[in-house]
């Protein structure tokens, strides 16, 4: 299974839209890691609607039975890479702390200098774990570009060792208000724009996880994020992920909204 030009792999690949453009435009086989667990809010997002906890693997595999895509059953905690050096490597399932340290523990050997590796939803604003792990990784990876969206690309300078992505390192929990701040000033530098001004109000939702929240307020304020932005981003466990935000902006946890966002939820399903 090895590949003398690197392996070119996804890790998320839900339904396979990213996979397939990957696989078309590589004209290689693409490993395709998920867990392939349908989860209670997929159903508002596409057309598809299963049970909470069902397997959609089989949904995968049909989308891209015209590719030469292999899919890998399998989370992100239970992976054990085994295809040896990586070439392209992207990444849609970490956005958390504990899931960005077990990924790049697995792979971070295999991402030989000259690789790519791109970061979906790297400055999407609730995904804040995600750009301050990688800031802290900056000696083994470089900053490419955003080819679209909240997506940043990167080429890797040299393999990441695991006494590098130990949980403890990557985590925001490890460090004070003050090393935040001075790590997130590093990270703004390569930023510009649109991707800024959402990386900056990732830093807002930062401090208020991590408990700062007169902090996040000046932060959110300075940011401009519009209160129709955050509307948009809005579910049940985000009011306790941050409620000092929310409540600024005139969002709060009432059984009223709890029910609107249900039945949100239906009409898309339905």
């Amino acid at each position: 299974m090895r590949n003398r030009e690197g392996v070119i792999a996804e890790v998320g690949s839900w339904l396979g839209r990213s996979a397939w453009h990957l696989a078309k435009g590589a004209e290689r086989t693409i490993h395709c890691f998920d867990d392939f667990k349908w989860r209670r809010g997929y159903s508002g997002k596409c057309d598809v609607n299963l049970p909470v906890n069902a397997c959609f693997q089989h949904i995968f595999d049909t989308n891209m039975k015209e590719t030469k895509a292999v899919s890998h059953k399998v989370s992100i905690s239970d992976l054990t890479w085994e295809l040896g050096d990586i070439n392209i490597l992207h990444v849609d399932a970490a956005k958390r702390a504990p899931e960005i340290s077990f990924l790049l523990t697995s792979v971070g050997e295999y991402l030989r200098p000259g690789s790519v590796i791109i970061l979906q939803d790297y400055c999407h604003e609730m995904s804040h774990d995600l750009p301050f792990a990688v800031e802290l990784l900056r000696e083994y990876l470089e900053p490419l570009h955003s080819p679209a969206g909240s997506m940043v690309s990167f080429r890797v300078r040299r393999p990441i060792p695991p006494d590098a992505v130990f949980l403890e390192r990557l985590s925001p929990s490890s460090y004070n208000f003050g090393e935040i701040r001075d790590i997130w000033s590093g990270l703004l530098k390569s930023f510009h724009g649109k991707d800024r001004k959402r990386l900056s109000a990732a830093l807002a939702f930062l401090l208020a996880e991590r408990g700062y929240p007169w902090r996040a307020l000046w932060r959110i304020a300075l940011s401009g994020m519009r209160r129709k932005k955050l509307k948009s981003m809005l579910s049940p466990d985000k009011y306790a992920r941050y409620p000092s935000i929310l409540a600024v902006y005139g969002f709060w946890p009432t059984m009223a909204m709890f029910q609107e966002f249900r039945k949100r939820r239906s009409r898309k399903s339905s």
